[in-house]
């Protein structure tokens, strides 16, 4: 509590230990806030969801982003190499599904899409644009840094072995949306 007397204002103990007591407390908090999306992000291990990074035949990597539509819509570039697999296409169509999250202000920007893609597994680079709306209940993606992650997976059928499948995902990956 602050005090006037008439050599001027001061402190009593109690309020400057109680000044203290809140600053500690909003440093601690700000040090949790940061160390927990650390050890989120940090998970390659095992899991499931977009949250870890996994492959079997194929690798995908997030090559940019960029928010479109005033933060409607965010495109997501991604780039997928696939071992070679034998075999006819009988079964499963190659699929990319991707997400979004973004801290807006005070709230939580997210989306999610999965699309049939034409991928062809032949050892080469494939790109393509993964587009991932904003959620309608939520708010709309701005510019800015923000969390996404992408899977694929494609499986064709060989009458000697079955079906071949490739997978891969990204696990969480930290971009800046762009104009």
């Amino acid at each position: 509590m602050r005090l006037a007397s008439p050599f001027g204002s001061y402190s009593t103990p109690a309020t400057t230990r109680k000044r203290k007591g809140f600053t500690l407390s909003v440093i601690g908090g700000i040090l949790l806030m940061l160390t927990v999306p650390a050890t989120a992000l940090a998970d390659t291990t095992g899991g499931s969801g977009p949250g870890a990074a996994f492959s079997n035949g194929m690798t995908i990597t997030i090559t940019g982003a960029t928010q479109v539509a005033n933060g409607i819509l965010v495109n997501i570039n991604v780039t997928i190499r696939c071992d070679p697999l034998s075999g006819t296409s009988n079964g499963f169509d190659p699929s990319l599904g991707a997400w979004a999250q973004q801290a807006v202000k005070n709230r939580i920007a997210f989306g999610q899409s999965s699309v049939g893609v034409a991928l062809v597994c032949d050892g080469a680079d494939h790109r393509f644009v993964a587009q991932v709306a904003a959620d309608p209940t939520g708010v709309p993606f701005a510019r800015g840094w923000a969390t996404v992650a992408a899977t694929a997976q494609v499986c064709l059928f060989d009458p000697n072995f079955g079906y071949q499948c490739r997978s891969a995902g990204t696990g969480w990956v930290v971009v800046k949306f762009r104009r």
